[in-house]
């Protein structure tokens, strides 16, 4: 049985991060704040689906990845938030991975995308790409070029309601974060967008994966 990992909310420093979070998220102050680690990472990413999920009209959360089957994937906070936010039947969600995740015992990120795709309420909302293996210093180039800064390792979440998550470096969790940085986010959904069609990527389904074992992802809200 797959099993998902739980953030302690009774522990006064995830309650700060959670308090911080929520405080920024109200206000509409534009800077660009920081964060160095996988628990304070997942409670964003939970606020920026969550600030996401009951808007006029919907909207789209652009997801780029390593294989989503990180630390951060792994925490019920992070999976629920995605869930309920593609519940709401006007979101969409975009996913682009550099590689697809050995199996992997624990629930995942990438497991519950792929769950979804095999559901009809869900499967026109939901798609799923990675980076072509000729390509991916192709990615660096253009993230280089769109960010204005170089990088070894850039991977974000962006929404179109404004909010977005950075992240630079895969050990620490190094990132930048806003809920209120429009400029920002209209780069990284152009990056996005630019890395998710041409010959920059491919459709999963063209590999023909057939190992990873899923369950149906509206247990993981329930």
């Amino acid at each position: 049985m797959d099993t998902i990992k739980q953030l302690d909310f009774t522990d006064e420093e995830i309650k700060d991060w959670m308090d911080k979070v929520d405080s920024l998220a109200a206000s509409k102050d534009k800077t660009d704040n920081k964060n160095a680690n996988p628990e304070f990472a997942c409670i964003v990413l939970a606020k920026i689906y969550k600030e996401s999920t009951h808007t006029s009209g919907g909207s789209t959360i652009y997801i780029y990845a390593t294989n989503m089957d990180g630390t951060i994937s792994h925490y019920d906070i992070y999976l629920n938030a995605m869930l309920r936010y593609i519940d709401n039947p006007n979101n969409q969600l975009k996913v682009l991975v550099d590689s697809v995740p050995k199996l992997s015992k624990g629930r995942n990120a990438f497991k519950v995308v792929k769950d979804l795709l095999k559901v009809d309420k869900y499967k026109d909302r939901v798609q799923l790409k990675i980076v072509r293996s000729s390509q991916r210093e192709e990615v660096k180039k253009l993230a280089a070029e769109y960010l204005r800064e170089s990088h070894q390792y850039v991977h974000f979440a962006v929404s179109s309601e404004n909010a977005f998550r950075l992240e630079v470096n895969p050990i620490s969790h190094e990132a930048t974060y806003s809920f209120h940085n429009p400029e920002k986010c209209k780069t990284l959904i152009d990056l996005f967008t630019k890395l998710y069609k041409g010959e920059i990527s491919q459709n999963i389904s063209d590999l023909g994966i057939t190992e990873v074992k899923l369950r149906h992802p509206q247990e993981a809200i329930e």
